[in-house]
């Protein structure tokens, strides 16, 4: 363990105050640069135990525990993010701790809130940067134990929403899969089964919630899977008649059931939100972020100042203003504070009714924190439900599917050729008829954001609107430009190209999310009798063309040359290039599509060379392919 100064910290939930040096701690370790999140699936483990600060000493008071993943076999170095429960043990008093990839500042944020002399825990999903150490800051002194119950990273299990329903509740016999009635007996390992009741074959973990109530003393519950062996891991810390929630991703294991055991007697409740597994591309993937606070009643964070009144209901957005690239699940750090008597919150999207589970089970005197995955609704925001009066604090920690300001867009009878639309998809495809093709458009920007649509090349877009409905005429090749973002910020572009009636139909197959990129192809040889030209082309990393030239010929061997042109060798007789014409074997193209050379095979040789400057597939850089080029 490293400890190292960091700012101190007044409250409980991570109010900022000026910078205070603390007794005993050394100096930081410089920042490296934090690298971008990408998104990923999870690969599940039995948990284990990465840290117990009790075998050692306690982190003192403003000082940082460092967990470094390079120690422990048990995360892989590809990993882009890990799922942990986070345990603080014989805190003196109120405070928090806060986790976050050490490559990174400790953002204004929360992850778990110990309670005086109590065991507490949470569970954290935290990126993994390139330091490859997770930084823990506390504000009291205390003890940590951090344990893993699995990672995120390429070729991961895709996340199925199940909109969180109840999946066991020890008090009604109606949701006991063993039959029973009454808690569960202390050192009682209590199957419940996944596959078959909520998840289909193939489920490889869950996310639940698991709440206790009713305890007859103090203790912990344990959930993993099945068939493994007990890991010597805890889920959640109770005390003796008193409501613990805390959350978990726990594997799937033996008998496709996971498994639940209790320290003490205790009245178990377990909540689904949903379970990884399935094909690639069948779900959504998690794209990690470092804690952001978006809703803080305390403060006025998020457009609600005061206390929620009891039984009342509020309506925020976590994508901060169009702040934070939101998909359709979002992954929250949901903290209870100052409640005026014993409660819970729920929260839901918004589109739908309310349900009968809980987030967070509020404490009188001090705070309640869990994790939840929750849906967002069709405008992109989230209900928070509370039984009592209380503040709520809420940062968000990661994000499930693709998230952007464009909400929606679609255009009447005309499918995309390619990609769908998703709000990080950028380059989108019809294919157009021969003359004019009109079409209608329809655009909705994300809450809190507005969107525009014009022909591309127009010079004044259309006012902007959060929701533009447009009608076009398009011939082939060319394109109109939806252009969204925030009211208070930079917009993003969203090209869609009118293909030729014969561009060649594409069909990309992903094992796994690609790195961003450009992939150079051709249709070089088109079966006898095709409807499909011959079209030299640049596509995306989704299979989305970006540009394109018709070539009267195939070709094959496009290549990017160091000077920004393109190169292609023509197809014309048995060999490479035309026998009649030695200089015609490579044919030099600018971006428009002008021939500025031709040239032999010798010559080509030493002319042909990619640059190891050409621009990645980022919004700043496609405009370099955006127009499209003629026949």
């Amino acid at each position: 363990m490293v400890v190292s100064l960091l700012t101190s910290v007044a409250g409980g939930v991570g109010a900022a105050v000026p910078e205070a040096g603390a007794a005993g701690c050394a100096a930081p370790t410089p920042l490296a640069v934090l690298q971008t999140a990408a998104e990923s699936g999870f690969h599940a483990m039995v948990p284990v135990r990465l840290m117990d600060t009790r075998t050692t000493e306690p982190i003192r008071a403003g000082c940082t525990a460092v967990l470094d993943l390079t120690a422990t076999p048990a995360i892989p170095a590809d990993a882009e993010a890990v799922a942990l429960n986070v345990t603080a043990v014989d805190a003196p008093g109120r405070g928090l701790v806060t986790v976050y990839p050490c490559g990174s500042p400790r953002p204004n944020a929360s992850n778990l809130n110990p309670r005086p002399f109590q065991p507490t825990a949470n569970s954290v999903i935290v990126q993994v940067d390139a330091t490859r150490q997770i930084c823990m800051y506390t504000y009291t002194s205390l003890n940590l134990v951090v344990d893993v119950t699995g990672w995120f990273g390429r070729f991961g299990d895709p996340y199925h929403t199940l909109g969180n329903r109840r999946l066991l509740d020890t008090r009604t016999s109606d949701l006991r899969p063993d039959g029973g009635t009454g808690p569960l007996r202390q050192g009682t390992e209590l199957h419940v089964p996944i596959v078959g009741p909520v998840a289909p074959a193939g489920a490889t973990a869950v996310s639940i919630n698991v709440t206790t109530t009713d305890a007859v003393g103090p203790g912990f519950v344990t959930a993993y899977p099945c068939g493994g062996g007990r890991p010597d891991t805890s889920t959640v810390n109770y005390l003796a008649a008193e409501q613990r929630a805390g959350h978990t991703i726990i594997g799937v294991g033996e008998g496709g059931a996971i498994c639940l055991w209790t320290y003490a007697t205790v009245d178990v409740i377990v909540d689904i939100e949903g379970w990884f597994g399935g094909a690639a591309g069948s779900g959504t993937l998690i794209t990690p972020m470092v804690g952001a606070r978006v809703l803080d009643t305390r403060v006025g964070t998020g457009g609600i100042s005061g206390k929620l009144a009891a039984g009342s209901t509020a309506r925020f957005n976590p994508a901060d203003q169009g702040r934070l690239p939101i998909g359709s699940t979002v992954v929250l750090d949901v903290v209870s504070t100052e409640a005026v008597g014993p409660g819970f919150l729920t929260l839901y999207p918004c589109g739908g009714g309310r349900p009968i589970t809980s987030t967070v089970n509020a404490v009188v005197g001090t705070e309640a924190t869990n994790v939840a995955l929750v849906d967002v609704d069709a405008t992109g925001e989230i209900c928070v439900f509370a039984y009592s009066s209380m503040h709520v604090v809420i940062d968000v920690i990661g994000s499930f599917g693709p998230g952007g300001p464009l909400h929606a867009l679609s255009v009447d009878g005309m499918p995309f050729t390619g990609p769908a639309f998703s709000p990080d998809q950028h380059d989108l495809a019809v294919r157009c008829a021969a003359g004019p093709n009109p079409m209608t458009v329809r655009a909705t920007a994300a809450l809190d954001a507005t969107v525009s649509i014009a022909t591309a090349g127009q010079a004044a877009p259309p006012a902007a609107a959060q929701s533009v409905v447009m009608s076009l005429s398009l011939n082939e090749n060319a394109a109109f430009v939806v252009r969204a973002g925030p009211t208070s910020g930079p917009d993003e572009e969203y090209w869609v190209r009118c293909l030729p009636h014969d561009f060649p139909p594409i069909q990309v197959q992903r094992t796994d999310v690609p790195r961003p990129g450009w992939y150079l192809t051709d249709d070089a040889f088109p079966s006898a009798g095709s409807p499909y030209g011959h079209f030299m082309m640049i596509l995306d990393d989704s299979g989305a063309p970006v540009w394109y030239q018709r070539v009267a010929a195939p070709a094959i061997n496009l290549t990017r040359l160091a000077d920004g042109s393109l190169a292609w060798t023509p197809l014309l007789g048995q060999g490479f290039g035309d026998g009649s014409d030695p200089d015609g074997a490579v044919e030099v193209h600018a971006l428009d599509g002008t021939l500025c050379a031709r040239s032999g095979l010798s010559a080509a040789s030493q002319t042909i060379t990619t640059s190891p400057n050409w621009p990645t597939a980022t919004s700043s850089s496609r405009p370099t392919f955006n127009a499209p080029v003629s026949t």
